[in-house]
């Protein structure tokens, strides 16, 4: 049966069809593969008519319990746990019956451990292409639903996890439900028209190399909402377009605006084990490059902070950071590289410290503060110092050398403390002129 004989079915027919000849031979193939898998059935007394009805995938990959609810007139929903707005619709008194249940990946890592979870995970996924065609396992080929072009398609309710969607093109097809595309792939995937209610996880929605079409995720003509996409490499492509309250998670992401913007998206890292602290700082310069090409400097001062936090954490690991360098440089060649990375790691923590790498210039503030205290606190109680045990003169002069007034009618004797005083004077200008840049920064939005 081709593509297009699947989108003209009804959402149900189609659900209907995969419950019947498509995701058996995967849950077969999971049963063979997956450690404890039977186990996990008979724990959580489930069988594949729960699993097929309501979310396959969502069953296996969830990050956290699910509650299946059953409403007044018969309907089933599935929820996470932490859905912020489950509370309400309990007091509401929608819900006839609830039943709590964890997810395959949730359930293993917490009963057989963190060693044997990531192992799992890590296996759990597309591993071959051939002949244009996804595989999972590198044995099963995925159901086949691109390459054609919907106009106006009833997209709300279909099961599309463990599916292709490469080369779909999607017309003014709206959807009042989330659609879940779960460890699916969805290369050369066009939106035209506004649409909304979209979740990618662990789903290949870019490939390197020539696959014979285009590779990014296009978005033109429309508002689109509520999309949202977890270690899916997003590679979007928005012409004359606006995406709203949507998330990123996972540092492979690229985008690319034309007369568009996007308001109200969440980005994060991600907890991918092979990302590394060079690679997450790479994924929040981008996201600062994409505000400020906006001309929005609030978000890109937001982002720029958590670009130089990694920049910072990656200086921690030199090796890695500078891998490619490293490894082929000699004994000494390795030591210039650590004493390069240390120094660089000094810098960032002294801008981390003292004004936030310019985007929280309160925290010069508070350190002039301290060093201020710290300061009089040395005037009072070192021996040599002429304002040895009164307090007052000693919070006074280090007031006035800090902020390098030198009014003379107080001054040090001993030379530690002139030295001292010295540097004192010097960090005061250092951390006023930080506040000053820091404050004018921030303070100036266009």
């Amino acid at each position: 049966m081709n593509a297009e004989k699947f989108w003209a079915m009804k959402p149900e027919q189609f659900n209907s069809w995969r419950k019947q000849n498509d995701y058996p031979r995967l849950f077969e193939l999971f049963r063979k593969k997956l450690p404890h898998f039977d186990t996990w059935l008979s724990s959580e007394s489930l069988n594949t008519e729960i699993i097929f009805d309501n979310g396959f995938a969502r069953f296996l990959g969830t990050d956290e319990p699910l509650i299946l609810c059953k409403y007044e007139r018969g309907e089933l929903y599935l929820f996470n746990e932490s859905l912020e707005q489950l509370p309400s619709i309990r007091k509401a008194g929608w819900i006839l019956s609830e039943r709590k249940y964890a997810p395959y990946f949730w359930w293993l890592r917490r009963n057989y451990g963190e060693e044997k979870y990531t192992a799992a995970k890590r296996e759990f996924r597309i591993s071959s292409w051939r002949g244009g065609i996804p595989y999972f396992y590198n044995e099963v080929p995925l159901l086949q639903l691109g390459n054609v072009k919907l106009n106006g398609v009833v997209i709300s309710g279909r099961h599309l996890d463990f599916c292709s969607l490469d080369g779909l093109q999607i017309n003014d097809c709206h959807s009042n439900q989330h659609t879940y595309v779960w460890y699916s792939s969805a290369i050369g995937l066009k939106f035209h028209g506004s649409s909304a209610f979209w979740n990618f996880n662990k789903t290949s929605c870019w490939m390197h190399g020539n696959v014979g079409y285009r590779k990014e995720m296009l978005l033109s003509d429309g508002n689109f909402q509520d999309f949202h996409f977890k270690d899916s490499d997003p590679h979007l492509h928005l012409v004359r377009s606006k995406l709203n309250i949507s998330s990123v998670s996972g540092t492979n992401f690229d985008c690319i605006l034309e007369y568009s913007s996007f308001d109200g998206v969440a980005f994060d890292a991600g907890e991918d084990e092979y990302s590394n602290q060079l690679a997450k700082a790479k994924f929040f310069e981008k996201i600062k490059s994409l505000y400020s090409s906006t001309g929005n400097s609030v978000d890109a001062g937001k982002y720029f902070y958590e670009e130089q936090k990694y920049l910072l954490a990656a200086q921690l690991h030199p090796s890695v950071t500078y891998r490619s360098e490293w490894l082929k440089s000699s004994f000494l060649q390795k030591a210039i590289i650590l004493i390069k990375s240390y120094f660089r790691l000094l810098l960032y923590v002294t801008s981390f410290i003292a004004w936030g790498f310019g985007e929280r210039p309160a925290r010069s503030l508070f350190a002039s503060i301290g060093l201020i205290a710290i300061s009089a606190l040395l005037y009072y109680l070192h021996p040599g110092s002429v304002t040895e045990s009164d307090s007052w003169s000693s919070l006074y002069f280090s007031i006035v050398t800090f902020v390098t007034l030198g009014y003379g009618d107080i001054y040090q004797k001993a030379t530690s403390l002139r030295i001292y005083s010295s540097l004192e004077a010097f960090g005061g200008m250092f951390l006023i002129g930080l506040f000053l840049a820091g404050y004018a920064s921030k303070s100036k939005q266009y």
